[in-house]
């Protein structure tokens, strides 16, 4: 078979309709990448061209970039490919859920702060009017 025929089996085509979904699930979950990384993967049908423009612009070491470039068979890039988008995935996922623990945690000390700040000027606020009050005689 063509390599151009090989690219257009079902296996290849499912393969590349995962590797754009995984792909826009990475954009959205990290804010450095541009939303329109997402439509621009959109515009690739060539499971071929996909997988080197992913290859080329990811954060993976140069070496596996120059091997996966290398690689000849489409099918075997796109499944490197997932595999890589999975666990770049996994990385945000993580990565989203400490900051989030971490502005939490920084929301309940400024929370708790305040309401300290807040229960001090209180109480001092209480004892000036009692020190203020007219103290009763017996």
């Amino acid at each position: 078979m063509l390599p151009d025929l090989l690219d257009r089996t079902p296996e290849a085509e499912a393969a590349r309709r995962t590797v754009q979904r995984l792909g826009k699930e990475l954009v959205a979950l990290r804010d450095d990448i541009p939303e329109e990384a997402a439509q621009i993967l959109e515009r690739f049908d060539d499971p071929a061209r996909l997988a080197d423009v992913i290859a080329y612009n990811g954060t993976m070491p140069i070496a596996e970039k120059i091997e996966l470039l290398a690689q000849q068979d489409v099918l075997a890039r796109l499944r490197t490919l997932m595999r890589y988008l999975m666990r770049e995935i996994r990385i945000a996922q993580v990565s989203k859920s400490f900051a989030e623990r971490a502005a939490g945690e920084i929301g309940e000390t400024s929370a708790a702060s305040s309401c300290a700040s807040s229960c001090a000027r209180s109480a001092r606020s209480s004892a000036r009017t009692t020190s203020r009050a007219p103290r009763a005689t017996s």
